[in-house]
């Protein structure tokens, strides 16, 4: 079922898994040995050992036991056909990472935002609400509502305490 991806790997090393069913029996078998192993001598390690092994313990069953494992040997070939090309740098994701990230992508809820000429997308609903709020104030009649009322002065505050201490402390306004 696995092919050698890497040239530089040495095939004297590595085993092909011929057999998919046998290769998870095996590996779950495995984990239960070594479950059964750590339960037997739990009483006798050292209570970060203990921590640190129920961690590892917890890890294997959930790829041998649950999704992760099984993810990676069901999904069709070429169900998202990728470019190797697009993967030269070891700054871009490497085609196993592109693997997994595309389908959460496309699974993801975008909330687009409707003002014209705007293709911001976020990925909840409060991000939205507060680009919305913050993100389209279109000039300083919305930044600035409170307005000096004495002629010839244009000086404009966010808040109404602004103006009022404006207006306490003289016009030095040009």
């Amino acid at each position: 079922m696995f092919k050698d991806i890497d040239s530089n790997m040495n095939p004297k090393k590595t085993k092909s898994i011929d057999n998919y069913e046998n290769s998870i029996e095996f590996c779950r078998s495995l984990h239960l040995k070594e479950k059964d192993k750590f339960l037997s001598r739990k009483h006798m390690l050292h209570p970060l050992q203990v921590t640190f092994d129920q961690i590892l313990l917890e890890f294997e069953e959930e790829i041998f036991f649950k999704r992760s494992l099984k993810l990676h040997f069901t999904q069709p070939e070429n169900r998202y056909p990728i470019d190797f090309n697009q993967f030269n740098t070891y700054k871009k994701e490497s085609p196993h990472e592109y693997y997994h990230k595309k389908p959460l992508k496309e699974m993801a809820k975008l909330y687009k935002c409707e003002e014209p000429e705007c293709d911001k997308v976020y990925t909840s609903l409060h991000g939205l609400k507060y680009h919305l709020d913050k993100g389209h104030l279109s000039n300083d009649y919305d930044k600035k509502p409170f307005v000096c009322a004495k002629t010839g002065c244009k000086k404009r505050y966010k808040n109404s305490n602004g103006l009022k201490y404006h207006l306490e402390h003289g016009h030095k306004c040009k």
